[in-house]
């Protein structure tokens, strides 16, 4: 028997009628059940291995109930009694141990609107959501570019999929893998799956359904993979929701794109994430979450995944879409159509809705820019958002909604190498939210091999003035110009420190400035 962690969907009951304000999906607000007291009590559990190369095998070995999520990160999920969690927590072969919630979904309220809702049915010509050219800005640019240099798989880990639709990709240009709980990838009983697959790659120029963010194969150059991440009632638990992501990874994806969530901080899926994001340059795109307030709500506020608020036709925020200092973009939200199993298409609402299209941009624009690292993508995007709300970037819309064709523009550029305009600060560590991206800075990324600086370009206080590599000929400036290393209303040998006054990072020793409140954050 193979046990799985639990985690939570985001379903929102659709109230009576079509409302633009009322999210299709909610996620219950129930709290955590781990059953009795008694010692004998069976517990789901999360396991992170110590990372010892005997670690995961000899785990596996000694729990007989159990499967590992991913061999890559060293996680198995498990069932103990209460009284072997406590003595797992001392083994060796443990780095972390936690306990696992349930996972609720309110089907009988949920099914049946959701059944009077599709009731939309069958598009008889070719539909192009309001969506689309919201986030692509000008849909004949992207015709006329012609096929792209690199090739880019985009993942939807959900539901499953209606591998058949007449609107959706099929053949080669669709893959997935089974999950062992959930079932076949190409099989989606809810429809949620199907509906955010829709939205990044229903099929164009075929008079039938709608048109996605990425309408067709490029070229041979996208493939839509599959993660079957959560079963036919629309919820599932974490394991199979990580398994998910990690076969969608082995098979090549780049961008995933994650309309589900529930639970509190996991310090296990925190550091999963942050590994593939650093270490296998994965851009992971999540739902803020449809409880309309500041809660944080996760996967998406784990500062390696961009969180994606909902806005309407209008460029408003959704009533039920999530604030907080995590939120980095928006998209459209309220009643996106898309596709349906069954030949079938809807119109739904919430943050589940307008993560398909960031993470359809992401893949488009990483087609053309192949060469590009995930962080540089991320921040790209960011940079160029359309503002929306209070000046700036805020809680409620992040850096705005998010602009294909100004992204592109920028990129055309730089090409993502150079002194990048957009300055991706914290690629090394990611912060999340309006902090991840400074409009302000001019810094390169690390990994990147800047041009020469300019003589009348200041320099970070916490950075001595020696820009070459020491074989080179210490000819810094022109001898035309005065070297002026230093901003004038900065001492040269100081930098801030945590609490300090600042008004952009690089007048802080860590490098990180709060730019809301102009405090040293370290």
């Amino acid at each position: 028997m193979k046990i799985y962690c639990s985690a939570l969907t985001f379903l929102w009951i659709l109230g009576s009628g079509i409302s633009t304000e009322e999210a299709t999906y909610n996620v219950p607000d129930r709290e955590s059940i781990t059953g009795s007291n008694l010692d004998s009590d069976l517990v789901d559990v999360l396991i992170k291995t110590s990372g010892k190369s005997e670690s995961l095998s000899a785990m596996s070995f000694v729990l007989k109930t159990s499967n590992v999520v991913s061999e890559r990160a060293g996680i198995i999920a498990a069932k103990v009694t209460k009284k072997d969690m406590e003595e797992l927590k001392s083994d060796p072969n443990v780095g972390n141990l936690e306990v696992d919630q349930m996972a609720y979904v309110l089907d009988d309220t949920a099914g049946h609107d959701r059944k009077l809702y599709n009731v939309l049915a069958d598009v008889m010509n070719e539909d192009t959501p309001y969506g689309i050219p919201m986030v692509l800005e000008d849909m004949d640019f992207w015709k006329e570019l012609g096929t792209p240099s690199g090739s880019i798989k985009v993942c939807v880990a959900d539901t499953g999929y209606d591998l058949g639709h007449e609107d959706l990709p099929s053949g080669s240009d669709v893959d997935g893998t089974d999950s062992p709980s959930n079932g076949a990838w190409d099989s989606d009983g809810h429809g949620h799956g199907s509906h955010c697959s829709g939205t990044v790659a229903g099929l164009g120029d075929n008079n039938k359904g709608v048109v996605g963010v990425i309408p067709d194969n490029m070229g041979d150059k996208f493939q839509l993979l599959i993660g079957k991440a959560l079963n036919s009632a629309g919820s599932g638990d974490w394991a199979s929701v990580l398994e998910a992501i990690e076969h969608c990874i082995d098979q090549g994806a780049k961008v995933i794109s994650l309309s589900l969530g529930g639970g509190g901080y996991s310090s296990i899926h925190d550091e999963f994430y942050e590994n593939h994001y650093n270490n296998n340059d994965i851009l992971f795109v999540a739902a803020a979450g449809n409880g309309g307030n500041s809660a944080f709500g996760y996967p998406a506020s784990y500062k390696s995944l961009m969180s994606v608020a909902a806005i309407d036709s209008n460029k408003n925020k959704a009533s039920f879409s999530q604030y907080n200092d995590q939120v980095e973009i928006s998209a459209p939200g309220v009643l996106v159509k898309s596709s349906l199993p069954d030949d079938k298409y809807a119109s739904y609402s919430g943050t589940s809705m307008a993560t398909p299209h960031v993470a359809g941009v992401a893949g488009l624009l990483w087609m053309y820019f192949p060469e590009c690292k995930n962080y540089q993508i991320r921040n790209v995007l960011l940079a160029t958002a359309e503002d929306l709300g209070d000046n700036g970037c805020d809680t409620k819309y992040g850096f705005g909604l998010v602009q294909a064709k100004k992204a592109y523009e920028l990129l055309s550029q730089s090409n993502c190498t150079g002194n990048l305009a957009f300055g991706a600060l914290n690629q090394d560590a990611p912060v999340g939210g309006c902090d991840q991206y400074d409009p302000n800075s001019s810094i390169s990324p690390s990994t990147q091999n800047p041009a020469p600086v300019s003589p009348t370009t200041p320099y970070p206080t916490h950075i001595a003035p020696t820009p070459y590599p020491t074989h080179v000929a210490p000819t810094m400036y022109p001898t035309a110009a005065v070297p002026t290393p230093y901003p004038t209303d900065i001492p040269p040998t100081t930098c801030g420190v945590k609490g300090d006054p600042c008004t952009k990072h690089s007048q802080c020793c860590g490098g990180k400035c709060n730019l809301k409140k102009n405090f040293c954050r370290k």
